[in-house]
């Protein structure tokens, strides 16, 4: 017990120097996150590939007249010295090249560019949605009918939506998204990204909690009682709440967008998760490894940074 303490304490560790121990704590927390939760994923793809290339692990030897079988747990040492090899390469932006002969970091950041973009996009367009569903549910029939609704819809399979979607775009309207400008594809992926699997439902449930929380503190109410515009109190608090939230949301959506991805494989937007599966399919796990290492590299921090607005910030 004493150990697994000790790990914890380690594991989040801050610093209490002001916003600059703040921002200590951030980078140290998500660069030893980054290398653990990198650590166990590189382990999983070597221990799943057949017969490792004893330069890379993760490439299958070439030589179908030599066997290298490896154990994550007898061989740890050899394991930690090749992870270790990746991590210097990585350092100097080093992911080596595809079988095309393009450089590998290069592509997989075009990718990734075009998924924080359908991030970015999908969580505006859920904080639009929310407050305009928050605005109208203070009239108690479309609260009870057009929200209710909404947030019933909310709750079906993003692939059920897009499928339905689809059907009935083409059907109708002879409309093919893929084929689509890149603004079109934005919105299209935004609004439905926000709209399935619970997505809106749950940003929107969130938002209202804490907007009527805000609402009845004391602070608000003596405001408004004094004939003082009482949002101007309650703003700041709001958007710090707000803030938090909506990072909070980002693994959901992220979610989400791993099947509007492969939806929109064929369009001029390939994120991340498409590039995943495609070279999954291809067997190529250097730029499996890597684009995940990238992915967690990127969003730990944020993840960290909305612990830090929500402990040290919001909760004042």
């Amino acid at each position: 017990m004493q150990i697994y303490e000790k790990i914890k304490f380690f594991l989040n560790v801050e610093y209490n120097c002001g916003f600059k121990g703040s921002i200590l704590s951030v980078i140290s927390r998500s660069l030893l996150y980054t290398t653990i939760i990198s650590y166990i994923i590189y382990n999983l793809i070597v221990s799943i590939t057949y017969n490792p290339d004893p330069n890379n692990f993760l490439e299958i030897n070439s030589s179908i007249h030599e066997i290298n079988e490896l154990s994550i747990i007898w061989d740890f040492d050899q394991i930690i010295y090749q992870y270790f090899n990746f991590l210097s390469s990585a350092s100097q932006l080093d992911f080596g090249n595809l079988v095309t002969e393009e450089e590998r970091f290069s592509i997989i950041m075009s990718h990734l560019f075009n998924t924080l973009i359908f991030l970015i996009a999908g969580l505006f367009m859920s904080l639009l949605l929310s407050v305009l569903l928050i605005l109208l549910s203070a009239n108690s029939v479309i609260n009870k009918s057009v929200i209710f609704i909404f947030c019933k819809i909310s709750y079906l399979h993003l692939a059920i939506i897009l499928w339905i979607a689809n059907d009935f775009l083409i059907d109708s309207f002879n409309f093919d998204i893929n084929s689509s400008s890149t603004l079109t594809i934005i919105l299209f992926s935004s609004f439905f990204v926000s709209l399935g699997s619970g997505i809106l439902a749950d940003y929107y449930t969130l938002l209202k909690e804490e907007y009527d929380n805000i609402m009845k503190k004391d602070y608000v109410i003596f405001s408004k009682d004094l004939g003082l515009n009482h949002f101007n109190f309650a703003i700041k608090e709001i958007l710090f709440n707000l803030l938090n939230i909506s990072i909070s949301r980002i693994p959901i959506i992220f979610g989400g967008l791993v099947i509007i991805e492969y939806f929109l494989k064929d369009s001029s937007m390939q994120g991340i998760s498409y590039f995943i599966v495609d070279q999954l399919d291809g067997g190529d796990n250097t730029s499996i490894f890597s684009s995940v290492f990238i992915c967690i590299f990127i969003f730990t921090p944020i993840y960290f940074s909305s612990q830090i607005i929500q402990n040290k910030i919001i909760k004042k």
